[in-house]
């Protein structure tokens, strides 16, 4: 841009337009182009976001910028509602993730983009494309054909590096793997994040902890902030010990970042978490492209997911050289994910077991001790440590009625994700191989949650305790019903009248409706490292009635029977 004659001034206008996927993804490239133009003080940079007050970003663009950085929705709100805004003199759309925004469903937003600047430009003039991705995909091909031309110039530097130009990982990157049943993940989690901040000669470390959806990262904050740093409210108990918590010999701060938080509070938390030398963010994949956020040492993904999107994931730590490590949770069922990584992707993995995990629990066996009526009991083993700090987290969540309703919107959520995963992964993620019971347990439900109205949140908005508030009608002091505030709505028609002939041998309807049992209804008996399976006693009074029924039905059938055949032969 500097070599464009005439030189480039505010008064040009858009030249440059750098599309990207998120938020947090805008800023950061803002920050980069704002240090890259310190030299040249006449080309002016600037962000647009959904979230910022878009009355100041139209008065940005009425005094004039050369380098537009969006969202595509963003850019598109502008486009239609902002009449200073004109793209005659682009020369350059540069298109960062590009695969991340065909992801997020931005394909339209973007073909709009590139038929309104051919609108604006003059017929002779062109302008120059430019897609970015470090994952190509099926899905990329396709659009590349669309939207740029036959003879694009495709640039490949994998190329330089591995002659076969597959994905390739920065050497200082050590990924690990960890195959836990799902009774037991909750616990590994939390043995996990002790061996990382107890370490006396590695305590200062940052940890990127992804989850799968919102309701997953909102009640996994509020339980781990608990478990690890205490419960500040309450922190003595009646015997005046610490109670339950304070697992860390140090608090750590702890952060979440997700997509339904507003544009205000994710800056915030982005720009809080990358000060920090000391801290745990859990996110959802809204941190997985892009982001540089520095000196992270540690990400662990809680919730697997694709392949690229674990490549993502994985590339925010170990950046220019620095050290870093990967660890993410599989359930046995999961397995064959990590022959899909190292066989297609050439991912070099190594695997560690649960026990190895778990026996960081034996420094904290005086913080898991277990008090009952009559005698407290600290656990002696790994096993016994893990079965207490269950407990422990049992009692927590279905201790108050909110953290079970947190429990079970996270439970929700979770097989509302597993149930999402394409047609192509449904061999390793399909929510037929989950074991309902243990799920739920790795949340501290003691029930199974009912899942007939599992649907999003738009189509739940009426039916957990959000219904529309019904106007009853207001009694006057003369025991008279205010119509204004209640109008006056007809009564219900009554039921129609069955007028319908039944036969005399059709069955009448039981006055009792059987319920079918649910299945592993009630597991708060089961021990983590027991089978998960409901002790059950089967009665069998209900069979024997029937039994008895049906046998004097054959008896009655057998002589009615006999008598027909007495009496043809005597009228033959």
């Amino acid at each position: 841009m500097q070599a464009i004659e005439p030189s480039v001034r505010r008064e040009s206008g858009p030249i440059a337009i750098v599309l990207v996927p998120t938020k947090e993804l805008v800023q950061q490239t803002y920050e980069v182009f704002q240090k890259l133009l310190t030299s040249f003080v006449r080309i002016v940079c600037s962000p647009l976001v959904g979230g910022s007050n878009r009355n100041h970003e139209k008065k940005r663009l009425r005094r004039g910028l050369n380098i537009l950085i969006s969202t595509p929705g963003r850019l598109c709100d502008h486009i239609d509602n902002t009449q200073s805004l004109s793209l005659k003199n682009i020369q350059f759309l540069i298109f960062d993730e590009a695969d991340k925004m065909l992801d997020m469903g931005f394909a339209d937003a973007i073909k709009k983009i590139i038929e309104t600047i051919g609108k604006q430009m003059d017929p002779d003039k062109r302008f120059q494309r430019v897609l970015l991705s470090a994952t190509p995909t099926t899905a990329l091909s396709h659009f590349v054909d669309i939207i740029l031309n036959k003879k694009a110039l495709r640039i490949d530097i994998s190329e330089e590096f591995n002659p076969e130009s597959v994905i390739t990982v920065p050497k200082t990157l050590k990924q690990m793997f960890t195959i836990v049943p799902s009774k037991l993940r909750f616990v590994t989690l939390i043995a996990f994040l002790l061996k990382i901040f107890n370490n006396k000669g590695k305590s200062e470390a940052k940890v990127l902890l992804f989850l799968a959806t919102n309701d997953l990262v909102h009640f996994h904050y509020e339980i781990l902030n608990t478990m690890l740093n205490g419960d500040k409210e309450d922190d003595i108990d009646e015997e005046g010990d610490l109670q339950f918590g304070h697992l860390l010999n140090e608090p750590v701060k702890l952060l979440r970042l997700q997509g339904d938080m507003t544009h205000q509070e994710r800056t915030s938390v982005f720009s809080e978490f990358s000060k920090l030398s000391r801290g745990i963010l859990l996110c959802t994949n809204v941190a997985a492209r892009g982001l540089d956020v520095p000196s992270v040492t540690w990400i662990i993904q809680y919730h697997p997911t694709s392949p690229i999107d674990y490549i993502h994931r994985i590339g925010r730590t170990a950046r220019l050289g620095s050290i870093g490590q990967s660890l993410i949770f599989l359930l046995p069922n999961e397995a064959e994910y990590v022959a899909t990584l190292q066989d297609k992707y050439k991912m070099s993995l190594k695997g560690i077991t649960p026990d190895d995990v778990l026996e960081t629990l034996m420094n904290s066996c005086e913080k898991l001790k277990q008090h009952f009526e009559t005698r407290t009991v600290i656990p002696k083993t790994a096993e016994q440590c893990a079965s207490s700090l269950h407990h422990h987290f049992e009692e927590y969540v279905n201790g108050s009625p909110v953290r079970i309703e947190q429990a079970r919107q996270a439970y929700l959520s979770f097989i509302r994700y597993y149930a999402s995963f394409s047609r192509e992964w449904k061999y390793l993620f399909h929510v037929k191989n989950l074991h309902r019971g243990h799920i739920a347990k790795s949340f501290g439900l003691k029930e199974l949650p009912d899942e007939s109205n599992n649907h999003t949140i738009k189509e739940r908005k009426e039916t957990f305790g959000s219904k529309p508030k019904v106007n009853k009608p207001i009694k006057t002091n003369d025991d008279e019903i205010d119509e204004e505030a209640a109008p006056s709505t007809p009564p219900p028609p009554p039921p129609p009248v069955n007028t319908e002939k039944k036969s005399l041998f059709d069955r009448l309807p039981f006055a009792n409706k059987p319920v079918a049992r649910t299945r592993f209804r009630n597991f708060s008996h089961i021990s983590e490292f027991g089978s998960g399976l409901e002790v059950t006693s089967k009665s069998h009074k209900k069979k024997d009635k029937i039994d008895e029924f049906l046998e004097k039905k054959r008896e009655r059938n057998t002589s009615k029977h006999q008598i027909g055949r007495k009496k043809t032969r005597e009228n033959k």
